[in-house]
């Protein structure tokens, strides 16, 4: 799950940034970090799996 926090971690960057940017940029921002959130889901989501078929 390691994946999974990177990705938390980029979506934070993205937010953070997004603070201080215009409001064209700061939407760019936010939909970058909220695919980086659904990255971690998935990341999490396959991790799982792969845990349940060990």
């Amino acid at each position: 799950m390691k994946e999974a926090k990177m990705y938390r971690e980029y979506a934070a960057d993205c937010v953070r940034i997004a603070q201080s940017m215009d409001e064209k940029d700061r939407e760019t921002l936010l939909e970058m970090a909220e695919a980086w959130e659904d990255r971690a889901r998935e990341a999490e989501q396959y991790a799982k799996k792969a845990e349940g078929e060990r």
